[in-house]
Parts: C-alpha cells; sequence; structure tokens
C-alpha cells in the first residue's frame, strides 16, 4: 500500500488512490484514552501530497464495506482542484452504529481543527454510512460544536432509513443480543438510536441529499414493501390532512425525508398536486421519483457504475463550484 507520513495530515498518513491496498483493520484510530479501534480519517493522493487548503470530500462507507467501494469514485475525482478525498476506516460490523457515529464527529473536529475552523466539508455516504454520518451530525448540534464548521452537505447513497426488523429493547432482545453484532443491534428499527435520530433539528448549514439504487436488494426505498406504505399515506396527507401513521419502519423512513434537503420542494409540489385535486399515489410515487433519484445498479454497484446518467456523473455535477447552482 502507498503510504507517506505526513504530519499536518489527519492521523499523520496520506494513502495512495489504489483503494484495494488499503487495509482496513489496520487503519482503525486507537489512543491511551479510549480503548478499542476508532474511526480514522485519511487523506488520498497519488504522491503524498496534503491539500489542506482544499475543501475536505469523505467518502463514508456502510457495513461489512470499506474503502475500496469507493474506487470508481475517486478514480472520477482524483487530482480536483476544488476537493480533497478522503476516506473512513471504522469498525462498522463489531462496534454499534451509534458510538461509530460518535466518533465520527469527533474525528471531523480533529478534521477541522487540522484544515482550519469555518471550512466547508462535503460527505458521500454509503448505505449504513449515511446513519452513521447523520448520528455525527446530531453529535455536532447537540454538543454545540456546528459553529466550527462551515457548510456541511451530505450525499447519502442507498442508506437504509427505515431500518430493520428486530425485537425492542426488553426480554426478547436479552436473548437476542449475544447473537446480534453490535454493527447490527443499533439497525433494528425499534432501537434506541433510531428512536432519537430524527429528533434532532439539523441548521440550515447542514444539508442531506437522498439518493438510491434502481436495483434494490439490501435497502428498502419508497417503491418496496412495507415503506412503500408511505407513498399512499403521502397523498392522503396533502389531499385530505390525514394524519400519517405507520410501523416503525415507515415512520423512520418518512422522518428521513422530512429531514432532508428535497423534502420542501417534494412537499409543494404535492400540495400544488393535491389542491388542483390531482394528487393520488401514483402521482406521489411520480413526485418522489423526481425529488429522490435512483441510479443503475445495485446496492453496492451504484457506487461503481461508470456509465453517463449513473450515480458519479450525478456526484460530479453536484460538485460544481459553490459559486455555480446547483
Amino acid at each position: 500500500m502507498d503510504t507517506w507520513h505526513v504530519p499536518v495530515a489527519p492521523n499523520g498518513l496520506v494513502l495512495g488512490y489504489d483503494l484495494s491496498q488499503i487495509h482496513e483493520t489496520q487503519m482503525f484510530r486507537s489512543d491511551h484514552h479510549h480503548h478499542g479501534h476508532h474511526f480514522a480519517l485519511y487523506a488520498l493522493d497519488r504522491e503524498g501530497e496534503f491539500y489542506a487548503e482544499k475543501e475536505p470530500l469523505l467518502l463514508i462507507h456502510g457495513l461489512e464495506g470499506g474503502p475500496k467501494d469507493f474506487q470508481a469514485v475517486v478514480d472520477r475525482l482524483r487530482g480536483s482542484a476544488e476537493y480533497q478525498l478522503y476516506v473512513a476506516a471504522y469498525p462498522d460490523f463489531r462496534t454499534r452504529t451509534s458510538v461509530n457515529g460518535k466518533d465520527f464527529a469527533a474525528e471531523l473536529r480533529r478534521l477541522i481543527a487540522a484544515v482550519g475552523t469555518g471550512r466547508d466539508i462535503t460527505i458521500v455516504a454509503h448505505s449504513m454510512g449515511g446513519i452513521v454520518t447523520r448520528q455525527a451530525l446530531n453529535d455536532l448540534v447537540i454538543d454545540g460544536h456546528v459553529g466550527e464548521f462551515g457548510r456541511i452537505r451530505v450525499f447519502a447513497v442507498d442508506t437504509p432509513w427505515h431500518g430493520y426488523p428486530g425485537p425492542e429493547d426488553g426480554l426478547m432482545m436479552s436473548f437476542a443480543r449475544p447473537f446480534l453484532p453490535a454493527g447490527l443491534q443499533d439497525m433494528r428499527a425499534v432501537s434506541p438510536m433510531f428512536h432519537h435520530l430524527y429528533s434532532v433539528e439539523l441548521p440550515e448549514t447542514m444539508s442531506l441529499h437522498l439518493v438510491f439504487a434502481d436495483r434494490r436488494t439490501e435497502v428498502m426505498d419508497y417503491t418496496d414493501v412495507p415503506v412503500s406504505e408511505l407513498v399512499g399515506k403521502l397523498a392522503d396527507y396533502y389531499s385530505y390532512d390525514t394524519p400519517i401513521t405507520g410501523e416503525p419502519m415507515v415512520m423512520n423512513f418518512w422522518k428521513a425525508l422530512l429531514s432532508s434537503d428535497a423534502y420542501s420542494g417534494c412537499e409543494e409540489e404535492m400540495r400544488k398536486n393535491a389542491d388542483a385535486g390531482m394528487l393520488d399515489a401514483a402521482e406521489a410515487d411520480r413526485i418522489l421519483r423526481r425529488w429522490y433519484p435512483k441510479f443503475l445498479g445495485d446496492h453496492v454497484g451504484v457506487l461503481h457504475q461508470r456509465d453517463e446518467g449513473g450515480f458519479i456523473d450525478y456526484l460530479e455535477q453536484r460538485l460544481a463550484p459553490r459559486n455555480q447552482p446547483e
């Protein structure tokens, strides 16, 4: 693995662009004050240069993933004049998601201390990495650290905002816990983490862009049962003021949409159609597809899609200089 010791870079290292050479378990952060392995960020470059003046662009993988999942993204964006690329190393499977989120928040503060306070940051988070990122943003807000950053924008790709089936905390969970990996415990739709995940109001300086893969395997979206129940509920909500209720997976997903950057536009279009008597479940579905796009590929393949019109094209367009409209 190409590695350069650069003291001013986060965690003192810069890694090469060949992500297949990264041995993630060797890259976890550890210190004398905290036992175990922790979230760590590493800058990327082909010759060991570190560009602190460029906007940090962080690539955060999901459960049982790794930095290599982003190879196609790195190949497209390497050498950017605007962005310094970083990858994350963290124990996604053996550490609770909520704990990884707290570690990520701490690592973000270390990053901003290294590159300068008030800086903008862009995060591309895949799968459970989106949940880890949302938890990190929540912690920054709760702990009063938002002012240390400029704008933080997140592109969450095929993230399971719904959570997964599993027992509530209590007797059943006490029996299941020894057999459930730590990385899955918080991913239950009824977990304490999901109960609080959407309760923190993010400031205007933080934005969440939600996109999905068009071939669903491990993650549901608004077209999959039971989450698809939300589509008809939205049509009734905007047409007849019918309160939205449902099982935790449905409500979790709706709360994720509510906290995303696209929801205000989506809501405006739904209200306009409802006022015209034209909003049914089919139209609500079409509106959601416009505001929450789906890209070619399955859960992991969506990150590998190099064809025109794929997610990487979309990302590159949205990463245009900030003085241009997104």
